[in-house]
């Protein structure tokens, strides 16, 4: 999902949490009602496993409770979460009757439920996994930005830096799956072209230094 749009249902499900519940025509209000609560039970279980299953977008809006976490998002594990999360929200918004949530209510429930749609339609067709390098997608460019501190990762306390040590060691992993599938990508004739490659590897080598001190992992121990 794009940051935009991350962003924008953060937005909506702030305003989300702040609605009243006002009386609606239509059924009863204690009908009303337990359809407004339970919409916010799917909302508000949605966003929490969203955030589980991505660490970093919940470190970059000011949740902690993942610091210490690296998705691996481009595994084949990661995506079948992603693709469960989804379906199963969709199959719960649509036990929701939308036509009886309160002005709020209604935005957030359009905008979720047309995200998702979108979501689940990207996922089905999504090749970009067995593509995970080149000149303007680089895991280890976004890393290295991430540990100089210079991002929203910050190196504040001691638990900021043994969270980041956390973080770093599921880098091998990330590393494996991308192998992984960039050979499934030369399988499937899926590839980046070689232009982008080379650019991205130039990019890499400008991370190599020959005196620690100047890489951009040691800047926050500097700093």
């Amino acid at each position: 999902m794009p940051r935009l749009k991350k962003i924008l249902m953060v937005v909506a499900l702030v305003g989300l949490s702040l609605s009243g519940c006002t009386s609606l025509e239509g059924p009863s209000q204690e009908e009303k009602k337990a359809n407004s609560n339970q919409f916010h039970k799917v909302v508000n279980e949605y966003f929490e496993a969203f955030l589980a299953l991505h660490p970093l977008f919940a470190t970059s809006i000011g949740d902690h409770q993942f610091d210490d976490q690296l998705a691996i998002s481009i595994s084949q594990s990661h995506r079948e979460k992603q693709k469960k999360l989804v379906d199963s929200t969709l199959d719960r918004l649509h036990l929701i009757q939308g036509e009886y949530l309160e002005h709020q209510e209604r935005l957030t429930y359009e905008m979720l439920t047309s995200d998702l749609e979108t979501e689940k339609g990207l996922l089905a067709v999504d090749l970009d996994y067995l593509m995970p390098f080149n000149q303007f997608s680089s895991f280890f460019s976004d890393f290295a930005e991430l540990a100089s501190g210079m991002s929203f990762v910050s190196f504040d306390t001691q638990k900021d830096y043994e969270n980041f040590l956390c973080r770093c060691s599921f880098v091998p992993e990330y590393i494996d799956v991308m192998i992984k599938n960039m050979q499934e990508g030369i399988e499937k004739g899926v590839t980046t072209p070689k232009v982008l490659v080379e650019l991205g590897l130039k990019q890499l080598k400008n991370l190599l230094v020959s005196d620690y001190k100047d890489s951009l992992f040691y800047k926050p121990v500097l700093d």
